[in-house]
């Protein structure tokens, strides 16, 4: 590093090396140089190291933040004037001798010193003004290393407005917001900088990735219409916002609360600029009462199919030679297993304990989810079929994942092209073959507390839903058994034992 100070007459000058993407944005020159003053080469080294680590986090953050779309570019401009305001006044303070801790205006500068120089009634509050003041306006290497900070902001505004592709005018506003940070004043607090940053903290906390686009999405339609209506974030206009939502049930408006809601407590944990704004206020997104649908309104609920519906589709997909359709349809009408919870069965997963096969879900959105399930008798030999012809170890095999780690959202699209052909209305998707399996159940008379653990509900008592280990696989196996289907099953060979299922 010390190979990059050179002196020329009685000044020393840095040379930093500029990463080759930011080299573009200046014609490609590899070595930007600025004086740093008169002085000792190890005070002009000691000066000069501050600002190489601001420079490098500059860049770092600039790299980071190309997000073309929102404020963020003009987020960047303001957290880089911000930081390097602060090295100004690290620099000038210990220049003078004294601690970061001491009070001083926003800007260290000579015009903000004699324009508070009034609130320094104390004699030693006026000592501390002449002190600093004798620092600005000296001929110190640490003023020249002030002007060389200036120099770093304009150079690290000038790559932040390449990285961002930014116009002329655009680049002169960044080059205001780093000189004057407190300028940029944004039209709405979540700005899609911060959204990005809640949803990256969001993923690094094991946030399944669905959740975390649906997160983006409400966060994003919140924040279009707080910039339009240029309403502030409080209670009030949360209603407003709500009551905007014409065409939404209020399901779904209590999801848009919930991502809001989660934004909100991420921001004031871990955004400072947020979290000084919000400071001390209550959640605007929370304790809002919507309304519920009256009785006799139309419903959103899905419909359960019949057990002849559900014969006819297993019964179509084998028509279609779709055998993964019908297989689906199979282990759903057997097990009452959501589509994800299907898609996510392993041969590792498969047990038996005392003459009963059973699989274990281990992942699941809620705690009473995480269960076992005995295999249905009827299911048994299609099952054992099934993981022995797997390709990857998976029940169904040879799905590909979709971008949120989902194995099975191009079979249910085929599920739905299927019951669409049967002439079934959007009340009717795969889930409803859960529901048909609860209602099949119910009908038959089913222990209601074992059948909720066999479809991973939580019972509602707490008798049972913390204090019971719950109903053991033997009682599962009864209830599972009450399930009966008139299902043709085509004729398999057993590769390894030539027997026919």
């Amino acid at each position: 590093m010390a190979d990059n100070l050179q002196l020329q007459g009685s000044t020393w000058h840095v040379r930093i090396d500029i990463p080759k993407d930011v080299r573009l944005a200046f014609g490609n020159r590899r070595v930007l140089s600025k004086s740093l003053g008169t002085g000792s080469r190890a005070e002009a080294m000691r000066t000069r190291l501050p600002f190489l680590a601001v420079w490098q986090a500059q860049i770092q953050g600039a790299r980071e933040a190309k997000l073309a779309s929102g404020d963020a570019w003009l987020e960047d401009a303001q957290f880089l004037g911000k930081q390097n305001t602060q090295i100004k006044r690290s620099l000038v303070l210990a220049a003078a001798g004294m601690s970061d801790t001491t009070p001083l205006p926003d800007g260290v500068t000579q015009e903000a010193l004699e324009a508070a120089r009034a609130n320094w009634q104390t004699p030693e509050g006026q000592a501390i003004v002449e002190k600093i003041l004798s620092v600005l306006k000296g001929t110190s290497p640490t003023e020249k290393a002030l002007d060389a900070g200036s120099f770093m902001g304009q150079l690290a505004g000038l790559a932040a407005g390449k990285m961002h592709s930014l116009s002329n005018d655009e680049s002169q506003v960044v080059a205001g917001v780093i000189s004057k940070p407190e300028s940029y004043k944004p039209k709405s607090l979540v700005t899609e900088a911060k959204i990005q940053s809640f949803l990256g903290w969001q993923r690094e906390h094991g946030t399944a990735s669905k959740t975390v686009a649906h997160h983006q999405t409400r966060l994003r339609a919140f924040a279009k219409w707080q910039t339009e209506t240029e309403k502030p974030i409080d209670w009030d206009s949360v209603v407003l916002w709500l009551q905007s939502l014409v065409s939404i049930t209020s399901k779904t408006k209590q999801q848009y609360l919930f991502s809001c809601s989660a934004f909100w407590k991420w921001a004031i944990a871990y955004d400072h600029t947020l979290r000084e704004v919000w400071k001390g206020k209550p959640n605007p997104f929370e304790g809002h009462t919507l309304p519920k649908a009256r009785r006799g309104t139309p419903s959103t609920s899905y419909h359960a199919f019949s057990r002849d519906e559900v014969q006819n589709l297993y019964a179509q997909a084998l028509v279609k030679k779709d055998q993964s359709l019908a297989d689906l349809i199979l282990i759903g009408a057997y097990t009452g297993c959501r589509l994800e919870e299907i898609g996510r069965i392993q041969s590792k997963h498969v047990h038996e304990e005392g003459g009963t096969k059973y699989f274990q879900i281990d992942d699941a959105k809620t705690r009473a989810g995480i269960r076992a399930i005995p295999v249905h008798p009827a299911l048994l030999s299609r099952f054992n079929m099934m993981l022995h012809s797997s390709t990857d170890g998976f029940l169904i095999s040879g799905m590909k994942p979709d971008k949120h780690g989902n194995r099975l959202p191009a079979l249910g699209k085929r599920f739905g092209r299927l019951k669409k052909a049967a002439g079934f209305s959007e009340a009717h998707v795969f889930h409803s073959i859960r529901k048909t399996v609860t209602t099949l159940l119910h009908r038959a008379g089913a222990d209601h507390i074992v059948m909720t653990e066999i479809l991973g509900h939580e019972v509602g008592q707490m008798t049972f839903d913390i204090y019971s280990d719950g109903a053991s696989l033997q009682q599962k196996a009864q209830v599972i058994d009450l399930l009966y289907y008139d299902f043709s099953f085509p004729a398999e060979q057993n590769q390894s034992t030539g027997q026919l299922f």
